[in-house]
C-alpha cells in the first residue's frame, strides 16, 4: 500500500494494460503490460512509497497528453488528489 490502490485505480480508470505500462515505466522496466518478477523486483528496489509518488505522476502527466484533458482534467485531477488523500 499505496501503490496496490493506485495501480488498481487506474486499471478500473484508463484500463489495466495502461495501468500496468504506467506501473512499468514508473519504475524503470520494459513496458510490456505485463507484471513478472522484472516488475516486481524493480518495485522493491526503489521502495513503495517512491514507486507510488512515481506511478501517481505518470498516471497524471498521461492525463495532460489527452485530448480531451481540457474538458475531463480537473476531473481526472481530483481523482488522483481524493485517491491520494484516502492512502495516507
Amino acid at each position: 500500500a499505496p501503490l496496490d490502490l493506485y495501480v488498481f485505480d487506474a486499471a478500473v480508470n484508463q484500463g489495466v494494460t495502461t495501468a500496468l505500462r504506467l506501473l512499468q515505466k514508473a519504475v524503470h522496466v520494459a513496458q510490456d503490460g505485463v507484471v513478472g518478477p522484472g516488475t516486481l523486483g524493480a518495485v522493491v528496489r526503489l521502495g513503495t512509497q517512491h514507486a507510488a509518488a512515481q506511478f501517481m505522476t505518470q498516471r497524471a502527466v498521461r492525463y495532460t497528453m489527452s485530448d480531451v484533458f481540457w474538458k475531463f482534467g480537473e476531473g481526472w485531477f481530483n481523482r488522483l488528489f481524493l485517491i491520494a488523500g484516502e492512502s495516507t
